[in-house]
């Protein structure tokens, strides 16, 4: 097998799973928007739903606000360290 086609194969599944984590940013707004709330009644913490963006994207923006959103981002730092704090979009949300 060539290493293009190994490569190409590899950027389908990544760019596949970004879409799933999209999607699910998008379908899994109005729940986590409501059922997350701030630490803080007046911090404006970004929100969850914008199509752009990924969940681990609003995680990490969120974990200063939300202990769950803390605890979800270190989670996954377990498997890719720093996983919100490389995946946070500045430019969404």
């Amino acid at each position: 097998m060539s290493l293009v086609l190994i490569r190409s194969r590899k950027a389908y599944w990544l760019r596949l799973l970004i879409a799933f984590d999209q999607f699910f940013n998008v379908l899994l707004s109005p729940l986590l928007n409501r059922f997350l709330p701030a630490n803080h009644k007046e911090a404006m913490r970004p929100l969850f739903g914008f199509e752009d963006e990924t969940l681990s994207s609003v995680f990490g923006k969120n974990a200063r606000y939300v202990k769950w959103c803390y605890w979800m981002c270190q989670v996954l730092s377990r498997f890719d360290s720093n996983h919100c704090e490389k995946s946070i979009e500045r430019d969404e949300g």
